[in-house]
C-alpha cells in the first residue's frame, strides 16, 4: 500500500518508538517552525494478540484523544493524519497510549514546512 502526498517542506525520517500504557510522544517538533504531520505507521509485533490504540493530541496543557482502534495480531496499520503542529501551535505534540506494553511500535511521519507552504495554509 502507498500513499502520495502534496506537502510542501522537508520530509523528516520516522523514528520508530515503542508505545507503551503510560504513553509516548510519537510527534514532538522543536523549533518554531510549522509542522505537517503526514502519517502515523503502527505495527503489532505480538504475534498472538490485539492491542488497543489511542492517539491524543497535547496543547501545551492538556492531552485529548482524537483517535481509537484495535490493531490485529502481528499487523500494522497507517493513519491517515493530517495535523499541523508544531511548538508555536494549537497542537504541540502527538501521544500514543497502548492498552498492553511491548506490543505495538509506532513511527510518525511529517514535513517541516518550508516558508511559501506556511503562507499558504
Amino acid at each position: 500500500m502507498s500513499s502520495n502526498y502534496n506537502f510542501d517542506g522537508v520530509l523528516q525520517p520516522g523514528i520508530p518508538v515503542a508505545v507503551t500504557t503510560g504513553g509516548v510522544y510519537v510527534a514532538s517538533p522543536t523549533g518554531k517552525a510549522l509542522h505537517r504531520l503526514v502519517g502515523i505507521r503502527v505495527c503489532n509485533i505480538d504475534t498472538a494478540n490485539t492491542c488497543r490504540l489511542k492517539l491524543y493530541t497535547y496543547d501545551g496543557s492538556t492531552d485529548s484523544q482524537y483517535f481509537q482502534d484495535i490493531i490485529a495480531a502481528d499487523d500494522s496499520v497507517i493513519i491517515d493524519d493530517p495535523h499541523v503542529f508544531g511548538t508555536q501551535e494549537k497542537v504541540r505534540k502527538i501521544k500514543a497510549v497502548a492498552e498492553a506494553n511491548s506490543r505495538l511500535i509506532a513511527t510518525a511521519y511529517f514535513v517541516i514546512a518550508t516558508p511559501s507552504a506556511v503562507k499558504a495554509a
